[in-house]
Order: C-alpha cells, then sequence, then structure tokens
C-alpha cells in the first residue's frame, strides 16, 4: 500500500481555503472601508447643528441645483438623508459578486460596463430629481452597485496588463490618486 500523496491532491484543498481566505479579507477590507465612509458621512447628514453652521445644508449641496431661487426640491430629511446613504450602502454587498465576476468575466469588460453605465445614470439623475426622490434613490443605489464591481474590476486589470515591477505603483495610483511608492 502507497500511503503518499501527490502534490496536487495535497495542494489541492489548501489552495481552495487560501483563495477562500483571500476573498474573505478583501471583502472584509472593503466593508471596514465603506463603514468608515458612512461614519464619516453622518454627522454632516444628520446633525441640524453642523449644517446650520455651514451656512447651507450640506444635503443641499448633495442635492440637484433648483430650476430657479424660489424653486426648490420638496424633499424631507428622510429623503435626503436616504440618498447620501443609498449610494453607500449596497457596497459590501455587492463586492463578492465583482470579485466572482472578475473571475469569470474580464476585468475590463467589467470597468468598461461600470463606467459606462455610471456616466449615463448621473447624466438622467437631474431630470429624475423633479419627479421623485425615489427614481434618485434607486439610481443611486445602482451607482453603487457599479461602484463596488468597479475595485475588483480594476485589481484584475491591474494584475493582467500590467508588469510585476508596476503593479504596486499602478494600483495605488488608481485606488488613492497619488504614489505611495516612489521608488517602485
Amino acid at each position: 500500500m502507497n500511503n503518499s500523496l501527490h502534490c496536487r491532491q495535497a495542494s489541492a484543498p489548501l489552495l481552495v481555503s487560501v483563495r477562500l481566505t483571500i476573498v474573505t479579507c478583501l471583502c472584509a477590507c472593503i466593508f471596514c472601508t465603506e463603514l468608515f465612509r458612512i461614519n464619516f458621512a453622518i454627522p454632516f447628514v444628520f446633525a441640524p447643528e453642523v449644517n446650520d453652521s455651514l451656512g447651507e445644508s450640506c444635503t443641499e449641496v448633495l442635492s440637484v441645483p433648483p430650476k430657479s431661487a424660489d424653486d426648490r426640491l420638496a424633499w424631507t430629511l428622510l429623503d435626503r438623508n436616504s440618498i447620501v446613504i443609498a449610494y453607500y450602502l449596497p457596497v459590501p454587498v455587492v463586492a463578492p459578486l465583482g470579485l466572482w465576476l472578475c473571475s469569470r468575466y474580464s476585468g475590463k469588460q467589467i470597468l468598461l460596463t461600470c463606467i459606462g453605465l455610471s456616466s449615463l445614470l448621473t447624466i438622467f439623475v437631474p431630470s429624475l430629481a423633479y419627479l421623485s426622490s425615489v427614481y434618485v434613490i434607486a439610481v443611486r443605489l445602482v451607482l453603487g452597485c457599479l461602484r463596488a464591481l468597479i475595485l475588483p474590476a480594476l485589481i484584475d486589470v491591474v494584475k493582467n496588463w500590467i508588469p510585476a515591477a508596476e503593479r504596486m505603483t499602478v494600483f495605488f495610483m488608481g485606488v488613492f490618486g497619488m504614489k505611495f511608492f516612489p521608488r517602485f
């Protein structure tokens, strides 16, 4: 009886668990990042004394400009807060889907699709704002979903198209907009 294991048999379960661990850690990092961004935005939205001290409401800055000075959008405080939070809410849920899509399709296709759809939806937001706040909340939810798909697609594009020596620099420039490692 031969009790020895071949290399493929011994490493197959380990590789699956390592991949699962990496995906779980990446999703946890994305979730924590979005949780931090939500917590950063909440005081500006929910605290009226902060809004009054700035001279104009922060939620008005995030809304669509009025047609004229006398024509304001008839949104309640709940509508304005829902519009702000709707953008960040789907990101932790859709991030694992983005990782799965990048493993099945090209990251370049996902990135181009997300950018195109985001641009089109952003163009329609001012028109939808005068119809109802529900439409704006729905568009912001979709924009949040598309935003969650962009980071895994960017990682896939960097992994496949950029040489290994320049990957970290390109990744940090794409995500944060600056070089963190000037030597690379």
